[in-house]
């Protein structure tokens, strides 16, 4: 709804009700599959080392974190992004007895935007303390495959939009540190907008406190998913049918 806002605004006179539609992310309309078995093992090995804690998942921007001021020029925020994730893995760990797994969702190595570097440095800079309670992972290539893996988590936290629809399509209890209107949308559709969390206006330690109340919720959060997520599914596929009718349409 927030984009299709937008939409309207952009385009102003030239907006046609019957060309430009509100649909949802065709993210809906994918089925997770079991990630593959090296990654399966390596949570089976975090669970055990978790001794019954729960397993959240994490996942850091790469493009937000290697910023020089932690998002604040490049994205208005008014909290510095890298020390607001060490203070959410510090409390998560310390304050709510979780394990915490770093999940990569824009692979590569580049040092400006993949998320991997930037989970090497979030692990550098834990404390010893806090060291033995979080760990990495590798994510498969696969989009549904790792559509699969964010399902496995207790609870999930992104700042990538993708890997937030990822836990909100599989009724994974999820929040989000955005750091873009679209994330706000998807959760308002998905009636999730209390666990949006927006940086541009708070600073680290009201986005820490604000996502701890989405870990704490996370059971209520779980069954209102499981109501909605089939009809977001059920409208990802229906907004493909005239799209695919126009495409065996050309010649």
């Amino acid at each position: 709804p927030v984009g299709y806002q937008r939409l309207k605004e952009l385009l102003g006179d030239c907006f046609d009700p019957l060309r430009h539609i509100s649909g949802v992310d065709m993210s809906f309309a994918m089925k997770p599959v079991p990630p593959s078995r090296g990654v399966m093992d390596a949570l089976a090995e975090i669970r055990g080392k978790a001794g019954g804690r729960p397993v959240v998942g994490l996942n850091v921007s790469g493009l937000v974190y290697t910023t020089s001021d932690g998002g604040k020029s490049s994205y208005g925020f008014k909290s510095n992004y890298r020390e607001t994730i060490h203070k959410l893995i510090e409390k998560l760990v310390n304050e709510k007895n979780a394990y915490v797994v770093l999940v990569p969702h824009v692979l590569g190595n580049s040092a400006h935007d993949a998320d991997p570097p930037a989970i090497t440095k979030v692990l550098a800079e834990c404390s010893e303390k806090i060291r033995p309670w979080v760990a990495d992972i590798q994510t498969d290539k696969n989009p549904a495959m790792a559509k699969g893996l964010i399902a496995e988590f207790d609870w999930f936290c992104g700042t990538r939009m993708h890997s937030t629809i990822a836990a909100l399509s599989t009724a994974t209890p999820v929040s989000t540190i955005l750091y873009s209107d679209k994330a706000e949308g998807v959760f308002q559709a998905m009636g999730m907008s209390s666990h949006v969390v927006d940086p541009r206006v708070h600073e680290s330690d009201a986005v820490v406190k604000q996502v701890l109340a989405s870990f704490d919720d996370r059971e209520t959060s779980r069954s209102e998913l499981e109501s909605i997520q089939s009809s977001m599914g059920v409208r990802a596929k229906e907004q493909l049918s005239p799209v695919l009718h126009a495409l065996a349409s050309v010649k």
